[in-house]
């Protein structure tokens, strides 16, 4: 990039942040007990007056549209779009395709909706329930020919673990891309990423899908050439869900939910998901002023709108399924 364009996109990116809905209303939010408030708070001037089940959809479509909007006109000021933060954005059709495909093998006529990232966009989700024409041409074409989609309807996991998987090589390989200045903390932040990706994985597929240690081993995310990205989720394979002094002097042992003595302690996959997205958001916040003449402002700014996105729509689910404002900031984690 050029130093005038460099010097544009950090300003205009750190007046958008500087606005950051949750940093500026976070006070407010915690007052909130109902999903037609929230939705009058953060859409003032187009709040729907909506059943609450259909209210909850609109609301979490409407965040999502509101953060890709300003996600890409940030891009569009590129004058040419690096590969990373077009795939970054595609990370929206990534989670469109594990709902898609999975609900293609329970055999559902309708599809589910998709998120709109306009001209981003690769697979023809229109095309539903006919496979080939959605993804012929797309970087998930592969699928067509894995007996992944054989019409098998409990393999979920599988179909999440070869996205997320494919994804992350396709990332990794635009990083690889980059000139050193560009590359050097963004390469940081996304092996970091799939580090704590595959710590998150490991546990919930041992906790809620009770699966084994081996078996959990051949889900994760590991690229030939980074066998670290996989370690220490790998390491953790060892330890007892019931028994946190198992897990004493790993190396990310504080994520851990706490062990209260007046009850059985069992690692919480919800717990750590929580601390580790609180975590990253603050590393992403001190690296997006760390280098501001570099790709690093750009990447930090498409993930701090997607966790901002990420923390309102949390709260709307908990205000739909009936929680206060107190139970909800209880079991998520926000900036303070």
């Amino acid at each position: 990039m050029k130093s005038g364009e460099q010097a544009f996109i950090y300003a205009k990116a750190c007046g958008i942040i500087g606005r950051s809905f949750i940093d500026n209303n976070l006070a407010v939010l915690r007052g909130i007990n109902h999903l037609s408030d929230l939705d009058k708070l953060v859409f003032p001037d187009t709040h729907h007056e909506l059943p609450a089940k259909q209210l909850l959809r609109d609301f979490e479509d409407r965040v999502t549209q509101q953060a890709i909007k300003q996600i890409t006109a940030m891009v569009n000021l590129f004058h040419k779009i690096p590969d990373l933060l077009i795939q970054l954005i595609r990370s929206y059709e990534c989670a469109d395709l594990k709902i898609v495909l999975s609900a293609h093998i329970h055999g559902e006529k309708v599809m589910p909706g998709f998120t709109d990232i306009g001209l981003f966009r690769t697979i023809k989700f229109e095309a539903y329930p006919d496979l080939l024409a959605m993804l012929k041409g797309t970087n998930f074409e592969f699928l067509l020919h894995d007996d992944l989609l054989s019409g098998v309807k409990d393999n979920a996991i599988d179909i999440q673990m070869f996205i997320d998987h494919h994804y992350y090589k396709i990332l990794l390989a635009s990083v690889k891309k980059l000139n050193k200045k560009d590359r050097q903390h963004i390469e940081i932040l996304l092996r970091e990423e799939i580090i704590l990706h595959n710590i998150i994985w490991a546990l919930r597929l041992r906790t809620y899908y009770r699966l084994s240690p081996e078996a959990v081993r051949s889900k994760l995310i590991a690229i030939p050439e980074d066998n670290a990205l996989a370690r220490d989720a790998l390491a953790s394979l060892s330890f007892s869900l019931q028994n946190r002094s198992d897990w004493k002097g790993w190396k990310y042992e504080c994520f851990l939910n706490p062990d209260y003595s007046d009850r059985q302690w069992e690692a919480d996959p919800r717990y750590v998901q929580n601390k580790i997205a609180l975590y990253v958001h603050r590393r992403i916040r001190k690296f997006f002023h760390g280098n501001p003449f570099s790709l690093d402002t750009a990447f930090c700014f498409i993930k701090l709108k997607q966790y901002e996105e990420d923390i309102l729509t949390s709260i709307a689910e908990g205000l739909g399924l009936g929680l206060s404002s107190t139970d909800v900031f209880s079991l998520i984690e926000v900036p303070v």
